[in-house]
């Protein structure tokens, strides 16, 4: 699922033409999916793009249509996150504290303040945890 949405995010328009979602950058997402342990920086790029390019979709879909697809990329990036190594692991909370904040927001856009409220302690605890202080900001806002 989480490379269907990136797929559909990463096949926006430039002009009159469309630009096709990196293989690379699916094979990578895909291989961390499989290895967890093996997520590198390139991994998380890749993960940042998919990020990006559904925040740009939702520009264009509204939030609604963006949540399960934000919902399995965060559950991949909590799954990293349990088993990331030391040399990536504030990267890795970094981009988990980010899906959990955006979640909430959308949730928040949705209707869902509970759930929202929920999401939003979870990044602001990652933020604390791995020091961020863009990310605890941008929680506590």
């Amino acid at each position: 699922m989480l490379l269907d949405a990136w797929a559909a995010a990463d096949g926006r328009t430039h002009g009159p033409h469309p630009q096709p979602a990196n293989p690379d950058n699916q094979e990578r997402i895909a291989l961390a999916a499989r290895n967890p342990r093996r997520v590198d920086e390139a991994t998380l790029s890749a993960l940042g793009d998919v990020l990006a390019a559904t925040r740009r979709l939702e520009d264009s879909t509204g939030s609604a249509a963006v949540l399960p697809g934000v919902r399995h990329h965060l559950a991949l990036a909590r799954r990293l996150l349990t088993e990331a190594r030391p040399l990536v692991r504030d990267r890795v909370g970094a981009l988990t504290g980010e899906l959990h904040q955006y979640l909430g927001w959308l949730l928040t856009e949705t209707g869902h303040l509970d759930r929202a409220s929920v999401e939003l302690d979870a990044a602001l605890a990652i933020g604390v945890e791995i020091d961020d202080p863009n990310l605890t900001s941008l929680a506590l806002t």
